[in-house]
C-alpha cells in the first residue's frame, strides 16, 4: 500500500506537467513559451525531488503554493506547471541543463529551503541563480553565471566562466569556490556603520563584517566589488598575496551613487612585511592604489571626510601620481596628520608617518601646494610641463622637471632641482638655507627681503653663487642659475654684489622699492659693487636703472 501511495504522488506531477504541453503550431503560444512549458520534468526517487531541464534557455521558479505543495513554475509567469507533495521528499535537485537559464527559489509565501536540502545546478550557459533563505549548494557550471545565494549559509561553486556572486545585507556566511575564469564577488553593505575586513587564511580570502558576524570564505576569486553604502564604515585590507585577488573596488557612496553620507569612512590598506612601493593615482574617477598584490580602487568618496590609509612593514614608499594633464594637487594637514590629494581625489590619502611619500605631477601644467602643520620633509616632482610647486615647513626635495617651472621652497633648508627649461626659484622671508640647482635652461632666483634693515650679499664662491642675508642668518647655495632678481623692500638696506665670474650668472637685478610698484621707503639704501684687484667696473644709466658691468654679470 505504501508503494502505491508513493507512486500516486509521482504520477500526479507528471500528469500535471503533461497537461500543460501544447502543439508546436498552437496559435496561442510562441516558440519561446512552448520551449519553456516543455523544458523541465520532475520526479521523486529515494526521497529526492529532481527538477531537470534541457539544453534550451529557460526560466523556472520553485515556491510553496497555497495548498502547501511545492510548485514548479516553468517560465516564471505565476502558473505552476508541476506540483509535488513535500512529504515525499527531503532533498531537492534542480538541474537546469544547457542554455541561459534563470532559476529562482521564491519563499515569499513560505520557506522550504530550511527544511529540504537544496542543490541547484546551472549547467552550461550564462545562468542566473537566485537562492532562498536556507543553506543551499549552488553550482554555476560553465558559462558566465550570476549567483545570488540568499540568506542561508550557502556553498557556491561558480564553475568555469566569468561569474559573479552577489552578497546582500541579511545574507549569511557563505563559502564560495571561483573555478575557472574571471570571477567576482559583489558585496553590499548596509546604511549603518560597519567594520569590514579582508584577510587571508591559507590561500582563501576571508571577508568579515561585524554587523551580523558574517564571514565569507572564498577561493579562486579574482575581483571584489564592495558597496559600503551609508554609515561611518571602516574597511581594512590586509596583504592578500596568497589569495591572488587581483582587484578590490570600493564604493563609499550611499545607495544613490551621486550622494555621499556625510560621515567619515576609512579604508585601511596594509602592505607586506617587506619594503613596498605603492602608487596612488586617479583612475576613471576612482582613487587607485597599485603596487601590492591586490589593486584597490576607491570611488564616490567625500574628500572632507573619507581617507585611504596606507601602512606597511618598514622601508615603504608611496607615489602620489597626477595625470598627464594639468592637475591641482595638495598636501594638507587634518586632525589625524598629513593627507594628500593627487588632483580630484574623492578620498584623500593618509600614509603612515614612517612611509616616504613622493608627489609626482607627471605631464601637464600642474599646481602642487604644501600646506601642512608638521615639519616632516616632502618630496615633489613636477614632471613635464610648466609647473608651480610650493614646499612646506620641512627640508623638502623639490624637482621641477622639464618645462618653465616656478618653485617656492618656503621654510627650512630645501633642496631644489629646477630641471630643464627656463625656471624660477622663489625665496621669501621665512625661507631657509636652500640649495638650488638650475640645471638646463635659463633659470632665475627671485629673492625678496623684508620691510626691515637688512644686509644682503651676492657673490661667486668656487663656481657657485652664494646669497647671504644677516636677518635669520640665511645662506643660499646656487648652481647653474643665470639670473638673480633681488627685491630688498623696506628698511635701510645694504646690498653687496661681489664677483660672479665662472658662476654662469649673467645678470643681477636689484630693486630697492618697498613694493613692486616702484614706491620707495624714504630710507637710505646702498648697493655696493665689490670687485677684486684687476676688475674694471663701468657704471652707466640703463633706462630708469643704473647698470654696472665688470663683475662677470650685469648689475
Amino acid at each position: 500500500m505504501s508503494k502505491l501511495h508513493h507512486l500516486a504522488f509521482v504520477l500526479v506531477p507528471l500528469l500535471v506537467a503533461s497537461a500543460c504541453l501544447e502543439s508546436e503550431d498552437d496559435p496561442d503560444l510562441d516558440d519561446t513559451e512552448q520551449a519553456a512549458r516543455v523544458s523541465y520534468k520532475g520526479s521523486v526517487k529515494n526521497r529526492q525531488l529532481s527538477i531537470t531541464g534541457t539544453s534550451a534557455a529557460s526560466s523556472v521558479t520553485l515556491r510553496v503554493g497555497a495548498t502547501g505543495r511545492l510548485e514548479v513554475d516553468v517560465g516564471s509567469d505565476g502558473t505552476a506547471e508541476l506540483q509535488f507533495d513535500r512529504a515525499t521528499f527531503e532533498r531537492i535537485l534542480v538541474d537546469a541543463g544547457g542554455g541561459d537559464d534563470v532559476i529562482r527559489m521564491d519563499e515569499l509565501v513560505a520557506a522550504f529551503t530550511l527544511e529540504e536540502a537544496v542543490t541547484i545546478r546551472g549547467g552550461a550557459g550564462n545562468d542566473t541563480i537566485i537562492g532562498g533563505i536556507g543553506p543551499e549548494h549552488i553550482q554555476g557550471g560553465t558559462g558566465h553565471d550570476a549567483v545570488f545565494p540568499g540568506r542561508g549559509t550557502d556553498t557556491v561553486d561558480l564553475g568555469d566562466g566569468d561569474d559573479t556572486v552577489t552578497w546582500n545585507p541579511g545574507d549569511s556566511s557563505d563559502v564560495i569556490e571561483g573555478g575557472g575564469g574571471l570571477d567576482r564577488l559583489m558585496f553590499h553593505g548596509a546604511s549603518v556603520g560597519e567594520t569590514i575586513g579582508f584577510a587571508v587564511a591559507d590561500d582563501h580570502l576571508r571577508l568579515s563584517r561585524d554587523v551580523g558576524a558574517v564571514v565569507v570564505d572564498s577561493h579562486g576569486l579574482e575581483l571584489v566589488d564592495l558597496h559600503a553604502r551609508g554609515g561611518a564604515d571602516r574597511i581594512t585590507i590586509d596583504d592578500l598575496t596568497a589569495a591572488a585577488i587581483a582587484r578590490i573596488d570600493i564604493d563609499l557612496s550611499d545607495i544613490d551613487p551621486a550622494q555621499g553620507d556625510g560621515l567619515a569612512d576609512l579604508v585601511v590598506l596594509n602592505g607586506t612585511a617587506g619594503a613596498d612601493h605603492v602608487s596612488v593615482s586617479l583612475d576613471g574617477g576612482a582613487v587607485l592604489a597599485s603596487g601590492l598584490a591586490t589593486e584597490v580602487r576607491v570611488r564616490n568618496g567625500e574628500p572632507a571626510h573619507d581617507r585611504l590609509v596606507i601602512d606597511g612593514g618598514g622601508g615603504d614608499r608611496i607615489d602620489i601620481d597626477g595625470t598627464d594633464g594639468p592637475d591641482v594637487m595638495n598636501i594638507v594637514s587634518d586632525g589625524t596628520g598629513r593627507v594628500y590629494d593627487g588632483g580630484g581625489f574623492s578620498v584623500l590619502v593618509a600614509p603612515a608617518p614612517a612611509i616616504a611619500v613622493t608627489v609626482n605631477g607627471n605631464d601637464g601644467d600642474d599646481q602642487i601646494v604644501t600646506n601642512v602643520s608638521d615639519a616632516a620633509p616632502v618630496a615633489i616632482d613636477g614632471g613635464a610641463g610648466n609647473d608651480t610647486i610650493v614646499g612646506g615647513p620641512g627640508p623638502d626635495l623639490l624637482r621641477g622637471g622639464p618645462g618653465a617651472d616656478i618653485i617656492d621652497g618656503r621654510y627650512a633648508a630645501d633642496t631644489v632641482l629646477l630641471g630643464d627649461g627656463d625656471d624660477t626659484f622663489v625665496w621669501n622671508p621665512g625661507g631657509g638655507n636652500d640649495v638650488v640647482e638650475g640645471e638646463g635652461g635659463s633659470d632665475t632666483l627671485a629673492f625678496s627681503g623684508a620691510n626691515i634693515d637688512e644686509l644682503l650679499d651676492v657673490r661667486g664662491v668656487d663656481g657657485r653663487v652664494r646669497v647671504l642675508r644677516n636677518v635669520a642668518v640665511i645662506a643660499l647655495d646656487l648652481g647653474s642659475v643665470e639670473r638673480i632678481d633681488l627685491t630688498s623692500r623696506g628698511g635701510s638696506d645694504v646690498v653687496t654684489v661681489g664677483p660672479l665670474h665662472a658662476t654662469g650668472v649673467s645678470q643681477v637685478n636689484v630693486d630697492l622699492a618697498m613694493y613692486g610698484d616702484g614706491t620707495g621707503d624714504a630710507l637710505a639704501d646702498h648697493v655696493v659693487i665689490d670687485g677684486v684687484a684687476g676688475d674694471v667696473i663701468d657704471v652707466a644709466t640703463d633706462g630708469d636703472a643704473v647698470a654696472a658691468t665688470g663683475l662677470g654679470a650685469l648689475v
